[in-house]
């Protein structure tokens, strides 16, 4: 089975693998862990040319999606151990992305997170979940956060859009 996970950040990563370790998974089941940055690479150049500063940050994003990669890798092998994993940054939209890795990888299964908006929020930001859900030829598996959780997510979410870097660390 080949299974894709979407890791938006570190709050929605850690509720995936937490959930992940609590399923049976057959020896032959590979994980592959994407980051989707909304961003293309040409507008790295671009920034570079323009604003050293902007370029800069965007540097700090792709660094902090790669360790954060890394770091949800490292956790996923400590719940399922002997599994294969791969981990990769793409850059781009994140549904139409998301639907690309899955045609791309034949993926029997898609996990991604919900931060669970509704109204007139969900209208704006849209759900990538939902069109995901709506859209894949595969099965799709949203993990949500219980409230709590939630609520720390989206002020995380706040802090990140203000500064355009993701947080190193995040609280459980």
């Amino acid at each position: 089975m080949k299974v894709i996970i979407e890791i938006e950040d570190r709050i929605y990563g850690e509720a995936i693998v937490n959930f992940i370790a609590t399923q049976k998974w057959d020896s032959g089941t590979s994980f592959e862990l994407f980051h989707v940055l909304d961003r293309e690479p040409t507008g790295e150049l671009i920034s570079e040319l323009c604003c050293p500063t902007a370029a800069d940050l965007i540097e700090q994003e792709k660094t902090a999606a790669q360790e954060l990669l890394v770091e949800m890798e490292l956790k996923l092998l400590k719940v399922v151990p002997n599994v294969a994993t791969e981990q990769k940054l793409i850059y781009g939209r994140p549904k139409e992305k998301l639907l690309e890795v899955i045609e791309d990888t034949k993926a029997d299964l898609l996990i991604v997170g919900s931060h669970g908006r509704t109204g007139f929020t969900r209208f704006l930001l849209g759900s990538v979940s939902m069109a995901v859900l709506s859209q894949a030829p595969c099965s799709v598996l949203i993990v949500k956060l219980p409230q709590k959780a939630n609520t720390n997510s989206a002020q995380q979410q706040r802090t990140d859009k203000e500064t355009n870097v993701p947080v190193a660390s995040a609280t459980k």
